[in-house]
């Protein structure tokens, strides 16, 4: 999904962050295809063993902050 996703737009994977709030399919599938991924972690949960986001926030407000000018 997210290498046909990148196809669609043209892009690479170096110029695409995703963000999502489940370890599993949002991080580690971004990761599986170069893609940083940033972890909206609502609960403060730990993230189990080998799974680890580029960065992690709370809440989406706390988004804008991450993202380069």
């Amino acid at each position: 999904m997210f290498r046909r996703g990148l196809a669609l737009l043209g892009m690479r994977a170096e110029e695409v962050l995703h963000v999502g709030d489940s370890l599993t399919a949002d991080v580690a599938g971004a990761q599986a295809a170069g893609i940083a991924a940033i972890w909206v972690n609502r609960r403060g949960r730990p993230a189990p063993d080998g799974l680890d986001a580029t960065d992690v926030i709370g809440n989406l407000a706390d988004l804008t902050a991450r993202l380069p000018r």
